[in-house]
C-alpha cells in the first residue's frame, strides 16, 4: 500500500495527530462499528447503573452527532488534500 506524505504527515501512523486527512478518514471509518456497539450498549448500561435510560440516549445522540461531523470534516479535508496533491504533482518540491 502506498504511503502518502503531506507536510510531514503520514497516511499511516499510530498517533492520530501525525496522520494526514486520508489516514484520519480511514481511522474514523474503523471507529464506526465500535461506536455502533457503544450506542447499543449505553442505554442498557445506564438503565442498570443509574436507573435512567435517558442518560444513555443522550450519550448516543452526542456520540452520533460527533461521529457524523468528524466523518464529514475528514471527508472534505481528504478530498481537498487529494486535489492539492494532484495539482502539485509528485515532483513538486516539499517545503520545510
Amino acid at each position: 500500500m502506498k504511503e502518502t506524505i503531506v507536510a510531514g504527515k503520514k497516511d499511516k501512523s499510530l498517533i492520530y495527530w501525525n496522520m494526514n486527512y486520508k489516514g484520519k478518514l480511514r481511522r474514523t471509518w474503523m471507529m464506526v462499528p465500535i461506536c455502533i456497539v457503544l450506542m447499543i450498549i449505553a442505554p442498557f448500561y445506564t438503565a442498570n447503573e443509574y436507573g435512567s435510560v435517558m442518560v444513555g440516549v443522550v450519550f448516543d445522540v452526542v456520540l452520533f452527532v460527533v461521529m457524523v461531523l468528524q466523518l464529514l470534516y475528514n471527508m472534505k479535508k481528504a478530498k481537498e488534500e487529494e486535489r492539492q496533491n494532484r495539482m502539485n504533482g509528485p515532483s513538486a518540491p516539499r517545503l520545510g
